[in-house]
């Protein structure tokens, strides 16, 4: 799937299945053929755009930073 052809309602039928479209906050493309999505929660799903699959472990919790104390 080109780019162009991405659009928020396209993500939202992406996400129908894993019971996320209440959650979408953005999405891009960090390459060509490599499309990430952000759903609310801290989590992010990538989608391979030239097979329009998602590994089953793609849905994961992106680390946050502020939990971690920095130390003087």
């Amino acid at each position: 799937m080109p780019q162009s052809e991405v659009t928020q309602p396209t993500i939202m039928n992406m996400l129908e299945p894993i019971k996320e479209t209440k959650n979408y906050t953005k999405h891009y493309f960090p390459e060509p053929d490599k499309l990430k999505v952000f759903p609310k929660g801290g989590s992010s799903l990538e989608v391979n755009t030239q097979t329009d699959e998602a590994p089953d472990k793609s849905l994961k919790k992106r680390p946050v930073i502020s939990q971690f104390k920095l130390c003087r």
